[in-house]
């Protein structure tokens, strides 16, 4: 694995991986108990702060986000890349977006009118494909994982542990094939967000601002990780033990 970012969100919007790409908070994002919710009592940690809380709009319109002020970073051109990230939301069935960068190409995380999280990637603006991982809006913290797979022109999908779907190039909403080899490139000049979207309407001269916004994402987000690399299902179960074993979560259910 090739970690690029990750996000703990342990009362900030720290990078930390150690490469440096931290968020900037636009909002006040407030912070919450995330998946590793219950304080230690012996002053060894305390992560009762440890989740960003998005709070979006009925109507979709108004809410927390977070951005990265560098549009050049997150551009993951023609290369694989993995997002695995615990979040839990409402399970309203209205169009969300947790994490997105796109601007004529690009990828966003996608909660769906049907109230299923799917990755979507769109083609140079032409037309989407999305790879959903299931409806899942029961309130409780999942990990979910998306992984692209370049030299076997493949996505695998994981909740929790299990791997959803193991599919081979998914068609475009327009019939043509997904190009999930080396020809699509997903790079573009959106500024790398979580919470909401940015209507492209507007060019991403500089990083949006409410009234460009759409889509905001009601819900808690935590440990999120992106790769610049494809994960394997040692890598997503190594993933997910080293949360659920501290959190007593097991498959999403707390005991």
């Amino acid at each position: 694995m090739s970690l690029y970012a990750k996000y703990e969100f342990t009362g900030n919007l720290n990078d930390t991986s150690g490469n440096g790409r931290n968020l900037t908070n636009y909002t006040s994002q407030p912070y919450v108990p995330g998946v590793i919710a219950f304080p230690y009592t012996f002053g060894i940690e305390d992560e009762t702060n440890s989740a960003a809380n998005f709070t979006g709009g009925v109507d979709y319109y108004g809410g927390t986000k977070a951005q990265c002020t560098n549009n050049g970073l997150f551009n993951v051109g023609t290369g694989n890349f993995s997002i695995s990230v615990w979040m839990k939301y409402d399970g309203a069935y209205r169009t969300q977006t947790p994490v997105w960068k796109i601007y004529g190409g690009g990828f966003q995380i996608w909660v769906q009118n049907t109230g299923t999280m799917a990755l979507r990637l769109r083609r140079s603006g032409v037309a989407d494909c999305y790879a959903p991982t299931g409806l899942i809006g029961d309130g409780e913290w999942h990990m979910y994982t998306w992984s692209m797979d370049r030299a076997n022109t493949k996505w695998d999908y994981y909740l929790d542990l299990n791997k959803t779907v193991n599919q081979a190039d998914i068609a475009y909403t327009d019939g043509t094939p997904g190009l999930f080899g080396p020809t699509l490139d997903l790079s573009n000049s959106a500024y790398f967000m979580l919470g909401a979207e940015a209507s492209e309407l507007w060019p991403p001269a500089s990083p949006p601002n409410d009234g460009e916004l759409v889509k905001y994402f009601f819900g808690g987000m935590d440990n999120l990780n992106f790769y610049d690399s494809t994960l394997t299902q040692t890598d997503v179960n190594d993933l997910y033990f080293q949360i659920a074993l501290r959190s007593k979560i097991w498959h999403g259910a707390t005991f």
